[in-house]
């Protein structure tokens, strides 16, 4: 009898051990979720050791593309901490009323690295367009500004424009010349564009 009773004694202390285990390793897991959920100021300080990895970012909306939704923009502390967040497969598109509010994004990196050539394709594309307007314009067929991006210069319509949009509504041929001073300034080969392709968009509470 005194041997069952030490036995169930063993047991009830086991069971109580592992449920503490099972605890620890559930508050283990919120806390390892809640760590990885980075600020855009912490994304920037990782910078490129991101790319192709699925990550969590929050920050502050401040613009939401409104040519389809496609894209958002996530605001750090500094100017230069800018975050392009893109629609994954599940995200349609995003809510303009977004603006302003705090998100959490779940998704994965990619990195565009913006250098002499793809600036020049990029230009390429721009004055063809421009002279395909210009063409349009003489036969009364619409109208231009010179650029490739018509009266409403707000956005780039360019393949390239369209891959190095930052939201920023700044003429495709100052952007190119934009870009290109910041080469020659910071002498490096190129310029990393980042952003997010979304799985999954949240407002913080």
């Amino acid at each position: 009898m005194r041997k069952i009773v030490i036995f169930a004694a063993m047991m009830v202390a086991l069971a109580a051990c592992s449920n503490q285990q099972g605890e620890k390793k559930a508050n283990d897991s919120q806390e390892m979720t809640k760590s990885e959920v980075m600020t855009i100021d912490n994304f920037f300080q990782k910078g490129e050791e991101l790319a192709g990895k699925t990550i969590s970012v929050k920050g502050q909306v401040d613009h939401v593309c409104k040519h389809g939704g496609k894209r958002m923009f996530l605001v750090g502390s500094k100017p230069e901490y800018r975050l392009k967040i893109t629609t994954g497969e599940d995200i349609p598109s995003f809510d303009v009323a977004y603006e302003g509010s705090e998100m959490h994004v779940t998704g994965t990196v990619e990195v565009m690295k913006m250098d002499s050539a793809y600036l020049a394709n990029w230009e390429k594309e721009l004055r063809e367009g421009a002279a395909e307007e210009h063409k349009g314009h003489e036969h009364g067929d619409g109208e231009g500004d010179g650029t490739g991006e018509g009266e409403d210069h707000e956005h780039d319509h360019t393949s390239h424009g369209e891959q190095a949009d930052m939201g920023e509504h700044i003429p495709g041929m100052e952007k190119v010349e934009g870009y290109r001073a910041e080469l020659k300034e910071t002498g490096k080969a190129y310029i990393p564009i980042f952003s997010v392709v979304a799985d999954k968009v949240a407002e913080t509470k």
